[in-house]
């Protein structure tokens, strides 16, 4: 990707920057339009299509056996990690859980004129979490959908991830993610 240094003094900037929001129109309706067929050949389908783009896309080759990942197999991930990795997901994971807890406590206030505000969280049946993956590490992202959507109550949390690393995978044990799937992109 190019960077545009629009500083200098010979730039016509309005023209530039014109040209630089079009030039992202155009980009945006030619995603989407990728978007639109793997999404269709994917209901069509279904897990032939997700297979074979993740293969494109991600380098990565499944069978549909393959692409979910055992729970035994988030287990051994959190085993492996550095204990002192482990030890501060554990802390994240319990200081991001007890700030949503909060949360769920009864926040119905009487307001002028008896007029009562407050929230009512009702969680939902299940949760798809996406966390990108591949050259690095995002247990974070794990921690921050996993955590709220545990707190409130959701059944079932299900999360996928190209190429999950053990950081993330031990992070989806701490989190208690229900099913973890090895997918990614537009196709997951």
């Amino acid at each position: 990707m190019r960077i545009e240094d629009l500083r200098k003094e010979d730039w016509k900037l309005n023209e530039r920057l014109q040209y630089l929001a079009k030039r992202g129109e155009i980009l945006e309706e030619e995603y989407e339009k990728t978007v639109k067929e793997i999404l269709k050949r994917v209901r069509e389908e279904g897990d032939k299509a997700v297979i074979e783009f993740t293969k494109r896309f991600d380098g990565v080759d499944l069978t549909p056996e393959s692409m979910e990942i055992p729970f035994e197999e988030l287990e051994k991930a959190y085993k492996r990690i550095e204990p002192e990795v482990r030890e501060a997901l554990e802390f994240a994971e319990n200081r991001i859980r007890v700030f949503h807890e909060k949360q769920l406590e009864n926040s119905f206030f009487k307001e002028e004129g008896g007029i009562i505000l407050g929230q009512k969280v009702v969680p939902l049946e299940k949760v798809g979490v996406y966390v990108p993956g591949g050259k690095a590490a995002y247990p974070s992202t794990v921690l921050m959908n996993v955590v709220p959507a545990s707190v409130a109550g959701v059944e079932e949390i299900v999360m996928v991830s190209p190429k999950p690393n053990d950081y993330t995978l031990a992070a989806a044990y701490i989190a208690g993610v229900s099913r973890v799937f090895q997918i990614g992109g537009a196709q997951a």
